[in-house]
């Protein structure tokens, strides 16, 4: 399930958005069997089954994501999502294939305070290509938007779903072109959140 998703809006313009935003355990994950679905691939009994796939990744994020909810009731999803995402392990893949990587449940519930909030998408309107996003903290110290990994722009003030940059599309190079949001917290914590564009 390598991303990004693109869609057209309303208006026509093409909007992106990158995915997976984390990966989790999807293969041979040991689970309960339904009915007589897959009886050749018994693990530990004859009641549950060894398959693979996004719907054996999906319950270790849904759980993790309970997990963090339990332990802070008062957290937003978008808060639950940037503990996850801020404190998962890199795979050493592109973006577009582990997202940030891979959940690590310990780390997310040791956790103590709040990530900060990175998201980043993009709106191609044909002539340019417009960056909208979150970027906040308790404690916020920064937001950095890289291109390629070359700074093009800082700020000090936070965003919550709103404008970041545009960029022409004429003075974008040919084939892959990867945006990153950097958001600092006064603590040392930092997110991230990537547009790709091809």
């Amino acid at each position: 399930s390598r991303g990004p998703v693109i869609w057209r809006d309303e208006n026509g313009n093409e909007k992106a958005i990158l995915k997976p935003d984390v990966v989790a355990p999807g293969v041979s994950i040991c689970a309960a069997q339904y009915d007589n679905w897959y009886d050749s691939l018994h693990c530990l009994d004859e009641k549950h089954i060894s398959i693979s796939g996004t719907s054996m990744a999906t319950p270790h994020v849904t759980g993790a994501a309970a997990l963090l909810k339990e332990k802070n009731p008062d957290w937003t999803p978008e808060e639950i999502k940037a503990t996850l995402k801020g404190t998962s392990v890199d795979l050493g893949l592109s973006p577009i294939e582990q997202g940030t990587g891979r959940i690590n449940v310990v780390e997310s519930v040791k956790l103590n305070g709040k990530m900060p909030i990175a998201f980043i998408y993009s709106v191609n309107d044909g002539s340019k290509i417009n960056l909208f996003g979150i970027a906040k903290a308790d404690g916020f110290e920064y937001y950095k938007l890289y291109l390629d990994e070359i700074e093009i722009k800082s700020s000090n003030f936070q965003v919550d779903n709103s404008f970041l940059y545009d960029i022409d599309t004429k003075k974008m190079k040919d084939g892959r072109n990867t945006f990153r949001l950097e958001v600092k917290s006064f603590d040392g914590r930092i997110s991230e959140d990537f547009a790709i564009l091809d």
